[in-house]
């Protein structure tokens, strides 16, 4: 039986146009996570704050924007309008939720 070779260029412009309208505000819902990581890390010399950084980071932010994306992606889908502010409100909501589940999730 013969392989069939993938076209990684032709695999990238299918993705891209089944899921280019999200990627965006994808991006845009995890940028903030992005950027306490890269503050913390080259900000050496103010190694207690981007400690505290990134504890506040692992145990409030990533749930938050995890959840967000989360709600903005079913919403997205399910052909639902929503916008990336109404995507953390609902996460701002479920907050208690999203850090529970998080915890679960590590503990497992």
């Amino acid at each position: 039986m013969a392989s069939q070779r993938i076209n990684p260029v032709n695999l990238l412009r299918e993705t891209f146009g089944s899921t280019g309208s999200v990627y965006i505000p994808s991006l845009i819902i995890a940028s903030p996570g992005f950027l306490i990581t890269m503050a913390s890390t080259l900000l050496p010399q103010l190694q207690a704050i981007s400690s505290i950084l990134l504890i506040i980071s692992g145990i409030f932010l990533s749930p938050l924007l995890g959840g967000a994306n989360i709600f903005y992606l079913h919403r997205h889908f399910s052909q639902t309008s929503i916008t990336v502010g109404e995507a953390f409100s609902l996460a701002v909501k479920k907050l208690l939720q999203l850090i529970l589940a998080s915890i679960i999730i590590s503990l497992i």
